[in-house]
């Protein structure tokens, strides 16, 4: 059994006391006290587009306005943000971030410079809110936290794919159906850490953590011969994503649920599938607090991530269409139906991110070569 982080009311009530004279944070309905010392900024490593929005809309804006402390974000994706610390080494800038549990776990052995979640437990209740695959370091690593969850699957052009074609598809097997040749848009390996080779692996049965099934891509790699001709694009990024499906180039590729209810609002006409029978994947977004060397600055950081635990942000997180990954959050009942529900929520598969940052450097020349042949 892999030990989870305990807080107690003696660790909350020691934590308030360590920081702003002993007040509690707002969101534990005290109001908010500072020392003398606590910095009046802090800046936060975030991506950009709709996930720099929902940051900020989401939890951002009402830490600013809860504690008086500016956020400034540093944009950028995991590789960003770790060629940065690797730069800054000894004199980190960045107080807070949001990347991968690989990306965290990668820096903290290579820098020593994240701070462990257990170091910081006692400002951050709300770990309790989480359940226990919310705070399973086997899942998270030991040095982050999920700010949110929803799954990865296929969304797919609507005027393209008609709703009755749509209705039949109930296996990730869609993709290799000959109707799509030359229409899929996939990751490229170095795309969340190997997602597009856990992915073909996870069809087959493999490479998932939870399920009990081993930690084996081979069946990934035999896949990807039989699906490289139905690529339009293996891509690199998001932003190449979104714009392959938006110009209809492609009519099926991997997104998140939360992006389809996004993209519908801003009517591209999309949707997801969200029955097939082998599951989706569950995010790997997480928040982690960065050793500067400041107390001051590392304690607010860590409020920083309760914040985004709290109730509060995670309803408001939630109006960005990811689901709260702190269970029981009140919303309304049109926002909630498009949401995931905790049923598809626990039915989703974990990949270990752990193990495929060990991997990547391998796979990616790997790939390359199958790519190429």
């Amino acid at each position: 059994m892999v030990a989870k982080y305990k807080v107690t009311r003696r660790k909350v009530l020691k934590g308030a006391a360590a920081v702003g004279g002993g007040a509690l944070a707002s969101s534990f309905g005290a109001p908010m006290i500072w020392a003398q010392s606590t910095p009046t900024s802090i800046n936060v490593g975030a991506w950009g587009g709709l996930y720099g929005d929902m940051i900020h809309g989401g939890v951002g804006e009402s830490f600013e306005k809860e504690t008086g402390i500016k956020i400034n974000y540093v944009r950028g994706g995991d590789s960003a943000k770790m060629t940065q610390m690797r730069a800054e080494k000894g004199h980190q800038t960045l107080d807070a971030v949001y990347w991968t549990p690989t990306a965290a776990s990668i820096m903290a052995r290579e820098l020593n410079e994240v701070v462990p979640i257990a170091e910081k437990a006692d400002l951050i209740p709300n770990i309790a809110s989480l359940t226990d695959s919310g705070r399973d370091p086997a899942i998270w690593s030991d040095y982050s936290l999920p700010p949110w969850t929803y799954g990865w699957t296929l969304l797919y052009r609507t005027d393209r794919i008609d709703e009755a074609t749509a209705a039949g598809v109930n296996s990730w097997d869609v993709i290799l159906d000959e109707t799509y040749k030359n229409r899929i848009g996939w990751p490229n390996i170095n795309w969340g850490n190997g997602w597009g080779l856990l992915t073909l692996a996870m069809m087959r049965g493999m490479g998932t953590v939870e399920s009990g099934k081993p930690h084996d891509a081979s069946a990934g790699w035999d896949l990807l011969e039989q699906f490289k001709p139905q690529v339009l694009k293996f891509y690199d990024n998001d932003g190449e994503a979104e714009q392959l499906l938006r110009s209809g180039d492609t009519w099926i590729t991997i997104r998140s649920t939360f992006e389809n209810s996004g993209f519908r609002q801003k009517g591209l006409p999309v949707n997801a599938f969200t029955s097939l029978k082998e599951g989706m994947a569950a995010t790997n977004e997480a928040m982690s607090i960065i050793r500067t060397g400041d107390t001051a600055r590392e304690d607010i950081a860590a409020r920083y991530l309760n914040h985004a635990l709290s109730k509060e942000a995670q309803a408001k997180l939630a109006t960005f269409y990811v689901t709260p990954i702190v269970p029981g959050v009140d919303l309304p009942a049109d926002l909630a139906a498009q949401l995931l529900t905790q049923e598809e929520v626990d039915a989703m598969n974990h990949f270990d991110w752990l193990w495929m940052g060990k991997r990547l450097d391998e796979w990616t020349e790997q790939w390359a070569k199958a790519l190429a042949g």
